[in-house]
């Protein structure tokens, strides 16, 4: 079996005001354990709901993509 490495933990969290920080607990949470969490961070700015929406599913999938599960 392979090793896990780098996981995404997905959740409701991620639309929480406080979510960066909430990654980062995760983040060394699961360093503790000898994975690596990738952090979102995708920073939209003022654009149209839609095009916002696309850019963080965009992001978010590429993350997915990237890890090993």
């Amino acid at each position: 079996m392979k090793r896990l490495e780098t996981v995404y933990l997905a959740g409701f969290e991620a639309f929480l005001p406080e979510a960066v920080a909430h990654d980062q607990r995760l983040a060394a949470l699961a360093a503790g354990y000898g994975l690596t969490v990738p952090i979102p961070g995708c920073e939209v700015g003022d654009t149209a709901p839609e095009v916002a929406a696309r850019a963080l599913y965009a992001h978010r999938a590429a993350l997915m993509r990237r890890s090993s599960t």
